[in-house]
């Protein structure tokens, strides 16, 4: 193990971060009181700006050991921003993460582009139509007329069309394809300043466009940042994207990404085949590039919702796992030769639909359950040594409608076995788990809210004493004062008129405290993003970023249990996860609390998914470390 020397990390200003998405401004407000009143969060600059925001999340996408964030917004622009100590600069867009590769920036739909220089533009805004518009096209140098023409491709049966000035457009219906699924062309002649506006079905399908010889594919201009197409013939797709799971999937030690798509609003069926999920897998570059269909991810009929990489029958392999919007998850085995096969038959014949899920191993007997939570409810799936799926456990929960926002797993009373706490706008739960068996308590009994309801839920020990404090929106932290035993503090409450909200805490800095990240949804459309740094006295602490085998690097099933001061925790990779549909945030955390005895490490025992053990002994604390399987 590395000398606390060797491993000293940079202090710097610690990040927080409220993004308030869609809310009105009393939504927020609320939070920045409570903030300001308590002194011990102090407000900082942001650079988030989204229109839409679907998922909001944190992972280090660049593997350097600083946490990046990203976010998901339907069809709408992504943000991948990498960390750099002092809160987040450069964005990915453009690395293949683009919605339509190759074309950054497109999916900036509420921003129209800059159309000063002469040429052609092609841009789409944010009701999903494709603006076809000329500049000057007189004063382009080697043109022998100031006329472009070309073609755009649609799935579906008819377009809405409308022309300005010198511009023509014609429809043209060509059918159905193989797959009975309807196309529709439209011819366009576009003239100096003129403009056509073309109104396709779904959008978020793909579009073939082609630019006719001679005009200049230097002077055509695709989307807000006027991105010139490699080629005459190029495709456009805005993709819809949910949840992303950040993972090396190939084994070559650089993080790839498995995303889920939506479909269509419920009318994916009648597209099977056209809308498919990504797997980005990064090059040495560091560009990804989506390998989906050669490595067999099929998507099939799944409006997408929430993205995982679970190895979910324990070969050392990363599986992949997706949940439907009202029907059954799919799970993708992966194979000996990186690819994947579609293993969902006896998890869908289990009935294993829900709202939210949870992967944990309730029983220690190295096998993951699926937690599903829905109408009031919460079933368990386990999976028996022949591979087949079946419902093990329902338990009645207090909450009465599809409003799970997070199953949150810690231990809650004096037990060692992981419990959870089940947040819910309709009311909360805690599940008390006693050999494997979950059972339902109200929360009340602990001290914390219950039938009020909350719209987000985050374990945190926010000030690093020793015990797992709890977060919730918008009730605010409770602070644990023995097992069993929390108290509301008032620090961080707030968006009480929210619908949903995402919680995220993660030490963005590195500087040994966690920070706060969340976006909560309110009426409106608007974003807001606010910025804090955590300003507590903390105690001592103890981070780690484990590498586990070549094909499940994250370590995801691990457990870590660290001794320090006579005091024993265990947390379990992938337990510090905020996002809402999203898993990408790996970093186990340990606060140690105060005194002599905690600036030391007794012991650190690292349980890999492979049940082999790791110990390391007496060292210094407050370091953020990086533990490695040892090779077999």
């Amino acid at each position: 193990m590395r000398s606390a020397g060797q491993r000293a990390l940079v202090t710097l200003a610690g990040l927080v971060i409220l993004t308030a998405l869609g809310a009105i401004v009393a939504l927020a407000s609320d939070v920045e009181v409570a903030a300001r009143a308590s002194q011990r969060f102090v407000k900082r600059s942001a650079n988030f700006d989204e229109a839409k925001l679907f998922d909001l999340g944190v992972a280090d996408i660049d593997r350097d050991g600083i946490l990046d964030v990203f976010t998901t917004n339907h069809k709408f622009l992504s943000t991948f921003k990498l960390g750099n100590g002092k809160g987040f600069g450069r964005n990915l867009n453009g690395y293949g993460l683009e919605q339509s590769y190759g074309l950054p920036y497109l999916e900036n739909l509420f921003e129209r582009p800059d159309r000063s220089k002469p040429g052609f533009y092609f841009w789409i805004d944010e009701r999903g139509r494709v603006h076809l518009q000329t500049r000057a096209l007189g004063a382009v140098d080697g043109l022998s007329t100031p006329v472009v023409t070309g073609k755009l491709s649609f799935y579906g049966p008819y377009v809405g069309i409308e022309t300005k000035r010198s511009a023509e457009a014609t429809e043209r219906r060509l059918g159905t394809d193989i797959n009975g699924i309807p196309r529709v062309e439209v011819n366009f002649r576009i003239g100096r300043f003129g403009h056509a506006v073309i109104d396709p079905p779904h959008v978020d399908l793909p579009i073939a466009v082609t630019i006719d010889d001679p005009y200049p594919l230097g002077r055509t201009f695709v989307g807000t940042r006027r991105a010139h197409p490699s080629a005459r013939q190029f495709a456009v797709t805005l993709r819809d994207r949910h949840g992303i799971a950040w993972a090396d999937l190939s084994g070559d030690g650089r993080v790839d990404a498995y995303i889920a798509r939506g479909g269509l609003g419920g009318r994916i069926p009648r597209y099977e085949g056209i809308v498919e999920d990504e797997l980005l897998v990064q090059g040495r570059s560091g560009y990804f590039l989506d390998q989906a269909d050669q490595l067999d991810v099929v998507k099939g009929v799944c409006r997408s919702r929430e993205a995982n990489a679970i190895d979910y029958n324990r070969d050392g392999r990363l599986d992949l796992y997706s949940a439907c919007k009202a029907s059954n998850p799919q799970l993708y085995l992966q194979t000996t030769n990186g690819r994947f096969v579609d293993d969902s038959t006896s998890l869908a014949g289990a009935a294993s639909r829900g709202v939210c899920f949870e992967w944990f191993d309730l029983n220690g007997d190295t096998r993951p359950e699926l937690l599903a939570a829905r109408r009031g409810q919460v079933s368990v799936f386990s999976r028996d040594r022949l591979g087949d799926w079946d419902r093990t456990q329902l338990i009645r929960t207090y909450n009465d409608a599809n409003q799970v926002a997070a199953i949150l797993p810690a231990a809650i009373d004096r037990g060692s076995s992981p419990d959870f706490f089940v947040a819910a706008r309709s009311g909360n739960s805690i599940l008390i788990n006693h050999g494997g068996k979950l059972h339902a308590r109200r929360p009340s009994a602990y001290g914390l809210p219950g039938s009020e309801g909350s719209v987000a839920a985050s374990w945190v020990d926010y000030n690093n004493d020793g015990l797992l404090d709890l977060h919730l929106i918008p009730q605010g932290i409770y602070r644990r004062s023995s097992p069993g035993h929390f108290a509301a503090t008032g620090l961080l409450r707030g968006g009480s008129k929210a619908l949903w909200a995402i919680d995220h805490w993660a030490d963005f800095d590195n500087d040994g405290d966690r920070d706060y990240l969340a976006a909560i949804k309110g009426g409106g459309r608007a974003v807001r993003v606010i910025r804090y740094e955590n300003k507590l006295d903390r105690g001592h602490w103890l981070e780690l970023d484990l590498t586990g085998s070549q094909y499940n690097q994250p370590a995801v099933g691990a457990r870590v249990i660290v001794k320090s001061g006579g005091h024993r925790q265990v947390q379990r990779v992938g337990e510090a996860e905020g996002s809402r549909f999203s898993q990408g945030h790996y970093r186990v955390y340990f606060g140690l609390g105060h005194g002599r005895k905690a600036k030391r490490v007794d012991q650190v025992t690292v349980v890999w998914p492979n049940q082999s053990r790791t110990r390391f002994r007496d060292f210094s604390a407050d370091q953020k470390l990086d533990l490695t399987i040892p090779p077999t």
